[in-house]
């Protein structure tokens, strides 16, 4: 009867040990499954590194891929060598900092912005942004046929032109004088406007246009410098100012989408300073040029509406901007609907960066004139 008990109860513990192996089996693969989900919601899966050989052959074009011209000379990274342009064809397009999906992400790029190519490698694209090497994957970019400046062309460089894209992802509630030597204060950076029907970020759509102006001025043989390249940069009003006083630049121009008390309020309108903010009658009166000029061709070009100029010393970038010619054009509002919906689009985007950059030339043409 022991011997029974005995047999039984060893029984009953084998059974317990199996149980336990198969509950500690079951949470393993419950982890890994986890740790897998992890990774695929941080990943891109239009990504180089995120692509399977058989999604290539599937859904990519092989030689958008691979480097195709197998002929040109590779760099010491093994990267093909090219020295031409490529247009990003989606949305919301990872630009990193090294060739890998592990890497960080330095911007995220809309589609139609043009890029310099550097090179190519295992499914990269290396491209150059103000002056550094990053990388997108090469399934999200094709070659363009825009007419970029040449060696050439770099005689003919003769204009600077500082573009600050308004906002940023951080408000900055923290205060600064609204002018130099002024009592009045303001916050740093005010919140961005979101798009009433689109919850577009204001920080986002203006930086793209203002990618998308910058290549077109360069291609124009311009120098432009932008304030920010990314929208993670925490930049006051005032730095943006004295950042542009302080460089050699020759306008500054700030594009920015407004939000107004009524939905019905749209189209373009122009901001400068006061006679008496500026260090000289000439620097208004051509700050008042270049910004009517500006107002014209974009407001013709596109028919969004041109709402006119408005004189004001309160905006704080234009108060510390005083020494240059200076503008800040509102291309639209987000409280709008048909606005929001207008700067949504890229094509109008890019019409907007090409009209506003006929204002700029046509500006300086009077300017290189007189």
């Amino acid at each position: 009867m022991n011997r029974e008990k005995k047999s039984y109860k060893n029984r009953i513990q084998r059974i317990q040990l199996i149980i336990l192996a198969v509950l500690m089996l079951a949470l393993m693969v419950t982890a890994c499954g986890s740790r897998e989900e992890g990774t695929k919601e941080k990943d891109d899966p239009r990504e180089a590194d995120s692509i399977t050989t058989e999604t290539v052959k599937k859904k990519v074009d092989s030689s958008v891929i691979k480097d195709d011209k197998q002929d040109n000379k590779t760099d010491s990274q093994g990267f093909t060598i090219y020295d031409d342009y490529v247009v990003t064809i989606d949305d919301l397009i990872n630009v990193r900092t090294e060739p890998n999906t592990d890497s960080e992400v330095y911007m995220v790029l809309l589609k139609g912005v043009d890029l310099h190519r550097t090179g190519t490698k295992e499914g990269w694209t290396r491209v150059k942004v103000n002056g550094s090497s990053f990388y997108i994957s090469s399934n999200l970019v094709k070659e363009t046929n825009v007419k970029w400046a040449t060696p050439m062309d770099a005689d003919k460089i003769s204009h600077i032109v500082f573009i600050d894209p308004a906002k940023q992802i951080k408000a900055m509630s923290e205060e600064e004088g609204n002018a130099p030597g002024s009592d009045k204060k303001k916050a740093k950076m005010a919140p961005a406007n979101i798009g009433i029907s689109t919850g577009n970020y204001e920080y986002e759509l203006m930086l793209d246009i203002s990618i998308r102006l910058k290549s077109e001025l360069e291609r124009r043989g311009y120098v432009v410098i932008l304030s920010r390249d990314s929208s993670t940069v925490e930049l006051s009003n005032r730095d943006r100012a004295v950042m542009a006083a302080g460089s050699d630049a020759e306008i500054f121009i700030r594009l920015q989408a407004g939000s107004a008390s009524s939905d019905e309020t749209f189209g373009a309108i122009g901001f400068i300073n006061t006679k008496a903010n500026v260090e000289s009658e000439k620097i208004y009166d051509n700050s008042n040029r270049l910004c009517n000029l500006v107002l014209d061709h974009l407001a013709d070009g596109t028919g969004c509406g041109n709402r006119g100029i408005a004189v004001t010393d309160g905006m704080t970038v234009l108060n510390y901007c005083n020494s240059i010619p200076a503008a800040v054009i509102n291309v639209g509002f987000l409280s709008n609907e048909k606005d929001d919906k207008r700067l949504s689009d890229s094509d109008n985007r890019e019409e907007m960066a090409r009209y506003i950059a006929d204002g700029i030339d046509e500006y300086f043409s009077y300017i290189d004139k007189n």
